[in-house]
Formats: C-alpha cells, sequence, structure tokens
C-alpha cells in the first residue's frame, strides 16, 4: 500500500518493514511523549507498529499499532488496534484517515495479518466514547461489540477474507 498523503501528513503502512533509524525514532517519540513507560516497554512494542505518521516537516508525529489477541470465547484471534498521535498534532481528521489506512492494509494483506479474523478499537480514550464519536464508529465500517470489563467500548472489524 503506497503512502497516503492527509493535510499536512503522511501515513506510510510499513508494518514489520521498520528500519533500524526507524525503530530508534518510533522509541524516541513514545519516550519523549510519555507515551510508553520506559525505553524496554517502547522497543518491545516496536514489532508492532503499523503506519508511521510524519508532518510535512518529516518529524514522526505518530504510529498505528497491532497485537495479536486470542479470544476463547470467539475461538478466534483478533488484532488489537492502538494508536498514538502528539497531542499538537491531534488535527481533525488525522485519527480517521489513519485508523482506516491501517484498517485497509490488513484488508488487503491477509498474509500480514496472519489468522487474525476481526480488528478490534478499545476506546481507552474517553474522547472516543463521546456520543458524536459513537455515532461515527456505528456509521462506519466498525460495529459495536461491547464493553470490556472496565467497562470501555469495543468496537470491531471484520476482514473480509
Amino acid at each position: 500500500m503506497p503512502i497516503v498523503q492527509f493535510h499536512d501528513y503522511t501515513i506510510e503502512p510499513l508494518y514489520q518493514q521498520l528500519s533500524s533509524d526507524q525503530c530508534d525514532e518510533v522509541i524516541q517519540m513514545w519516550m519523549e511523549h510519555h507515551a510508553l513507560p520506559n525505553p524496554d516497554k517502547a522497543r518491545g512494542r516496536v514489532p508492532e507498529v503499523v503506519c508511521l505518521i510524519r508532518h510535512r516537516s518529516g518529524s514522526l508525529v505518530g504510529v498505528s499499532t497491532v497485537h495479536l489477541v486470542r479470544n476463547a470465547a470467539e475461538d478466534a484471534t483478533h488484532m488489537h488496534y492502538r494508536m498514538f498521535i502528539r497531542a499538537q498534532d491531534r488535527v481533525s481528521g488525522l485519527m480517521r484517515k489513519v485508523t482506516a489506512v491501517t484498517r485497509m492494509f490488513f484488508d488487503e494483506n491477509k498474509d500480514l495479518r496472519g489468522a487474525a479474523s476481526a480488528m478490534i478499537i478499545c476506546t481507552e480514550n474517553p474522547k472516543l466514547m463521546r456520543p458524536g464519536l459513537k455515532r461515527m464508529f456505528s456509521n462506519s465500517v466498525w460495529k459495536f461489540a461491547g464493553k470490556d470489563p472496565r467497562g470501555l467500548d469495543l468496537w470491531r472489524f471484520d476482514f473480509t477474507n
């Protein structure tokens, strides 16, 4: 999948293809913005990076990530989706665009998603549980999948094949 342009930003899918310099850049960004508690946790999360989000200046401003989770109740594997974007770059529509690019990347690349049959978003950010954003999710390809044990909304996208 090619690099996607969104206003002053580019979204580049690079799942399992990051260079060592890009890995270091991701770790530095997470640590600088307190997205993860320590460098070891950040290093462990780097293999989960799907998309790099860059400002037109070239600076790395965010990433999307996925990790595989086995759902015993469904006897299925799902991709749990996360995203981090620096506070100053959280512009209208960017979150939706990055989420869509990540979802489409895996929908088009079955071999890269492995056994995962669906992608799950857990709305850990309270802003995502607001009525307007719930309507946005409801009117999209995402389907409400219930709540997790903490009471947070879960949204699900089933891959096409």
